[in-house]
């Protein structure tokens, strides 16, 4: 019982740790709306993704305080700070 207690709780204590949630969202041109393939989506931890053809992506990031950038070839690279503490949405009009 003893062994079962400090696994349950070694268990709890690295979830609570290891928190992780999914920010989605798209990336279009701020004047036609037309979705930037192949964007990149990155945090300055070298986390990463790229858009899909339809300007939409996916990223799992640890819950906290967190810099997301978006850079694509010839628009300005724009970050935004996230206190991430759960599922999100973002629409990134460069």
């Amino acid at each position: 019982m003893k062994n079962f207690l400090c696994a349950f709780f070694l268990f709890l204590s690295i979830n609570l740790f290891a928190q992780e949630s999914t920010i989605s969202g798209i990336v279009t041109d701020a004047e036609t709306g037309e979705p930037l393939i192949g964007a990149t989506v990155y945090t300055e931890g070298s986390v990463g993704t790229v858009t899909d053809f339809d300007g939409l992506f996916s990223i799992r990031l640890k819950n906290g305080n967190q810099v997301l950038n978006i850079s694509y070839v010839s628009y300005a690279t724009q970050s935004i700070t996230l206190e991430v503490n759960g599922d999100e949405n973002l629409e990134v009009k460069m």
